[in-house]
């Protein structure tokens, strides 16, 4: 992850910006992630415990870096939480019992897509498309138990447990409540939806993007019931950051590219 942030920042540092305009946007928002699951896994284990989005949050920064025209680069580094929650609920007339079960993983995520930007100086329109690496840096497993008596509200019972998610193998006979992930290192592609508004120097930007991992995060076991078992990220980002202008600018009118100084007073 190092070498591959060394050559993103080798790359703005040398790049020509004497006749384009460089963006620089930091960035932060929520994620609601999810994990896509063989079907034989799910329907054998999962029973009642039907996989949902989870909540968590991200935030980083980008570089856009115009190519020609509306198209331009924008590598990115960020820290993004993903995983996945489990619930089991059973109800009757005389008690409500739940079970959840929610997974918190920390990546550091570095994305390398193609950006267009159609509209004009005061509102730009965003697609985003590209590959992206990561690597899990830990996490937390919640776990959460409920029960209610609701004849007898005072015999209701709750526990709350909370431990460390490692990317690792788990050691031989290991007895301890930690969960381990087998690979750390996750790769995918991701797409985005971004609305861009003019606000002093440079624009406010709400994004929605959608992220596919192709990795499994598991390794195949030598010995198991489930020996195809899958387990891959799935997750949706919305983001709001601001643009930072570095350099000349230019302004999208009919298609051509106006350069002007943005350090001159406007009139």
């Amino acid at each position: 992850m190092r070498k591959n942030f060394f050559y993103i920042l080798l790359f703005v540092l040398l790049y020509d910006n004497t006749n384009a305009q460089i963006l620089i946007m930091p960035r932060g928002g929520i994620t609601y992630s999810n994990m896509a699951i063989n079907d034989n896994f799910r329907r054998s284990t999962l029973t009642g415990n039907a996989p949902r989005y989870n909540l968590g949050s991200m935030f980083g920064v980008s570089v856009n870096l115009p190519i020609a025209g509306p198209f331009s680069i924008q590598p990115e580094i960020n820290y993004v939480q993903k995983g996945l929650k489990l619930l089991y609920e059973d109800f009757d007339s005389d008690e409500e019992y739940t079970e959840k079960y929610q997974y918190f993983l920390n990546y550091v995520e570095v994305p390398i897509l193609g950006s267009l930007q159609f509209g004009d100086q005061n509102v730009q329109v965003i697609i985003n498309l590209g590959p992206y690496v990561a690597y899990g840096t830990g996490g937390k497993f919640r776990y959460k138990e409920e029960y209610v008596d609701i004849n007898t509200p005072a015999n209701s019972e709750s526990l709350t447990e909370n431990y460390k998610i490692r990317f690792d193998k788990e050691p031989e006979n290991y007895t301890g409540d930690d969960q381990y992930i087998d690979n750390a290192f996750d790769f995918g592609f991701q797409a985005g939806l971004g609305l861009g508004i003019n606000a002093g120097p440079g624009f406010i930007v709400l994004e929605q993007r959608f992220g596919m991992g192709l990795l499994n995060l598991l390794d195949k076991p030598e010995v198991s019931t489930e020996p195809n078992l899958k387990l891959m990220n799935r997750n949706f980002y919305i983001s709001l950051g601001y643009t930072i202008p570095i350099g000349g600018s230019r302004v999208e009118e009919g298609g051509g590219i106006e350069k002007k100084n943005i350090f001159k007073r406007r009139r």
